[in-house]
């Protein structure tokens, strides 16, 4: 894969012109999950309600792109990536804490 700093260039300019954004991104989960040894892993088992764009979007926040630049990839607004966190939170605290 090479860097990590060489690979995240290459996704956001990739990402960029919208071509193969779906491949490109599963890249970007494999390598964040290997950088940070195993954690979107361990999120997924842990938290099975977790969709593979959630996972696609901690991915894209543990490597710095704004809210904006994920809200654009994901075709909605930056409120609605905000929101969309929330429920999922509830849900997972219900579920751990009940």
């Amino acid at each position: 894969m090479g860097s990590p700093a060489t690979f995240v260039s290459k996704v956001k300019t990739e990402l960029s012109s919208n071509k193969n954004s779906d491949a490109l991104l599963d890249d970007l989960c494999k390598m964040v999950n290997k950088k940070y040894n195993g954690a979107l892993s361990a999120i997924k088992e842990e938290y099975k309600n977790l969709s593979d764009s959630d996972l696609r979007v901690m991915a894209l926040y543990c490597e710095n792109f704004s809210i904006a630049s994920i809200a654009f990839l994901f075709s909605t607004t930056p409120s609605s990536i905000h929101a969309k966190k929330i429920p999922a939170y509830e849900e997972n605290r219900r579920n751990r804490f009940h």
